[in-house]
């Protein structure tokens, strides 16, 4: 179908420059472009965002939680940036979006990298979500939470490379 194709308007100079990148890469000019467009870090993100949000509010939400810090703490610096840079799906719980963009701004931090921009556009949880229901760890929490989770209204104890 035509809807399904995408013609570029190339001049022969820069026609001939993703011919040789492709070439060199042993790859087909689409392929080649494609893989710029949507790298393999950038899918791999995506991934794991939809599956986070399809286990939202299940016993598997942690799970998708520790595959997410698994992909964010394996990134370099260089990655990074480019691996998050697209808006997750609006539909994502408001608690699932405070978490994600605490994560990411985390790992960035750690990185030394900026954090993607559209994590300012997610608005922090009005009410605090602590990470246990024991009202004894809850001031541990408030005090020891990582920074990104605290100014989003979450308290828990381990984040990016912790592990529980």
């Amino acid at each position: 179908m035509k809807s399904d194709i995408l013609q570029l308007r190339l001049s022969p100079p820069q026609k001939e420059a993703i011919r040789q990148a492709a070439n060199a890469s042993h790859i087909s000019m689409s392929e080649w472009i494609l893989k710029k467009l949507f790298p393999p870090s950038s899918d791999a993100f995506w991934r794991l965002v939809r599956e986070l949000e399809k286990h939202e509010n299940t016993d598997k939400q942690s799970l998708a939680l520790a595959s997410l810090n698994d992909f964010l703490n394996g990134l370099a610096s260089i990655d990074f940036p480019v691996a998050v840079q697209n808006i997750p799906p609006n539909h994502i719980g408001v608690y699932v979006a405070n978490y994600l963009a605490a994560m990411l701004e985390t790992a960035a931090h750690r990185l030394g990298v900026p954090p993607p921009s559209w994590v300012r556009e997610i608005r922090a949880l009005s009410t605090p979500v602590f990470g246990t229901q024991l009202e004894s760890l809850r001031l541990y929490l408030l005090t020891n939470s990582p920074l990104a989770f605290r100014r989003r209204n979450i308290f828990i104890d381990a984040t990016i490379g912790d592990r529980v």
